[in-house]
């Protein structure tokens, strides 16, 4: 049997998580989605920092396309309804 350990809970959006990207241009620094139509940005030792909000749909991926810090990168988000939005 294989079994893992978990390293940290992070507790933050109301329903389900779509997609998870760590940022490659920063320290640990990743950004989630999820089904409760935010964004939510958390920083180095995993303590939300941020929260975007404006999509009326679920959101279903992310990616990272800017570099540099967490807090200014641009990402697309692929949302329920089909369509793409990049944020800054």
């Amino acid at each position: 049997m294989n079994t893992r350990t978990v390293f940290k809970n992070l507790t933050g959006h109301t329903s389900c998580v779509n997609d998870i990207e760590y940022n490659p241009h920063t320290d640990n620094a990743l950004i989630s989605v999820s089904n409760d139509r935010t964004i939510r940005v958390w920083d180095s030792n995993y303590n939300h920092v941020r929260t975007h909000t404006g999509s009326s749909y679920q959101i279903r991926a992310i990616e990272i396309l800017a570099s540099g810090r967490f807090s200014t990168c641009s990402f697309d988000i692929s949302a329920a309804n089909g369509g793409v939005r990049t944020w800054d």
